[in-house]
């Protein structure tokens, strides 16, 4: 016996037709309305011959939102970014969705990977140099630091570098920026903004000089590869509108599909996923090129 055979054996009362609920509804003996209802049913539904209503009713009782993040939920698990991938153990939409968005956040920071210089990482220190504005303020969330803020962000790329240290063992955070061609203008910050000088930071000999040889370099942001390869790429993406529209174009084309009888299988077995990035988000679905940008 197929599962799907078993299920409609465990639970009678859902395995009826269209025509089955809507005889329910007939109020005569003899179905003599059954025809009317079917035709009423028909007009409304944007309706062509071959296509299958009973997922689109389907669709509009479950939402769309909820069929979205089943397909978002099914992509994770086959990528393995979900930890309990296993549907029995689910019992509502939510419990799904904070699944979901974790492992949205696991795409995230792997793509802030990408968006800063690791100078140090060791179980007591972080120590990177951010490349875009959302690395800067994810890395320097819970700061006061102003480059958190994209127009403060802006006006230091082209003038200074920023180091950003992460002291594990205590859970604080320090900055030093340093301004190109200016030795004497290279400043410490402390998570609520009050500026020191960089060797009364409480942070180890490894880190300063780390430090010390960052400014010997003498360099902006702007000037690092890494940060023209990264916005290389943002330069070469679509706007964040345009994508955003592509998204949301993609979700009603997915769900047509599925009205429309296309058996999902062939979908998920095809090579036309695509993946983009867009306002700290991940997306993946059917039917368009990849257009994975970052920020």
């Amino acid at each position: 016996m197929s599962k799907i055979d078993k299920l409609k054996e465990q639970h009678p009362n859902l395995n009826v037709s269209i025509i089955d609920l809507l005889a329910k509804i007939d109020p005569s003996n003899t179905n003599k309305y059954l025809h009317f209802l079917i035709n009423r049913l028909k007009e409304g539904y944007d309706y062509d011959e071959g296509d299958d209503i009973g997922l689109y009713l389907i669709t509009e009782i479950l939402g769309p939102d909820r069929i979205e993040l089943l397909n978002e939920f099914d992509i994770h698990c086959n990528a393995n970014r979900i930890p309990k991938n296993d549907i029995s153990q689910y019992k509502s939409w939510d419990e799904m969705s904070d699944s979901v968005k974790g492992a949205e956040e696991i795409l995230k920071q792997k793509e802030l990977e990408k968006q800063v210089i690791k100078l140090l990482d060791t179980d007591e220190y972080c120590v990177v140099i951010p490349l875009s504005h959302e690395a800067s303020k994810i890395y320097g969330s819970n700061t006061k630091w102003c480059t958190t803020q994209e127009s403060h962000w802006l006006n230091y790329i082209d003038k200074y570098k920023l180091i950003y240290i992460i002291d594990r063992i205590n859970n604080d955070k320090y900055a030093v920026s340093i301004k190109q061609g200016d030795s004497s203008k290279i400043q410490g910050w402390l998570a609520d903004d009050k500026e020191v000088s960089p060797l009364t930071l409480p942070i180890s000999f490894d880190v300063i000089n780390i430090i010390i040889s960052e400014i010997k370099k003498d360099e902006t942001i702007m000037d690092l590869e890494d940060y023209k390869k990264i916005h290389s790429k943002i330069g070469k993406s679509k706007s964040k509108t345009d994508v955003g529209n592509q998204y949301h174009d993609s979700i009603s084309q997915m769900i047509n599909q599925y009205i429309r009888g296309i058996d999902p299988a062939t979908l998920n077995n095809s090579n036309s996923y695509r993946t983009y990035y867009d306002n700290g988000n991940y997306y993946e679905y059917p039917d368009y090129p990849d257009l994975r940008r970052t920020r």
